[in-house]
């Protein structure tokens, strides 16, 4: 696996990083679950993305990171962002949370919910056979 991928959204760069194994199983259970639609879950997994990605900026031909979320300090949503102009920006954080997502947890993502449908249709089959 890659162990960074850069990406440009709405002319900002971004460097996603996967968040740590531990944490990214905690997304992946909830996301899975279908508990992640509840606001406090989908706050604490947006933290752990967004901790997990940086800011990039060019001087002189270096990309210097920044970080750009803090879960652990809060304010009235749950964290603060440390890149003050995506407060608002709702189109490129929706953005990095999809690029973050699919970048980190999708082949986790994918293989839970193949084991989710396989058990849920042999406990279909057991249901209906006689």
């Amino acid at each position: 696996m890659e162990t960074y991928k850069d990406v440009e959204i709405n002319g900002r760069e971004f460097r996603i990083y996967p968040p740590s194994a531990r944490d990214g199983s905690w997304v992946v259970n909830v996301a899975t679950s279908g508990r992640i639609i509840e606001p406090d879950i989908y706050a604490r997994a947006q933290g752990i993305m967004f901790e997990a990605c940086r800011s990039l900026t060019d001087v002189n031909g270096l990309k210097i990171e920044a970080l750009l979320y803090n879960s652990k300090r809060t304010d009235k949503d749950g964290g603060q962002w440390l890149i003050p102009d995506l407060v608002g920006d709702i189109a490129t954080v929706d953005a990095l949370w999809d690029d973050a997502v699919d970048f980190c947890l999708r082949p986790t993502v994918l293989r839970r919910w193949k084991k989710i449908a396989a058990e849920q249709q042999r406990q279909e089959e057991s249901t209906t056979t006689p």
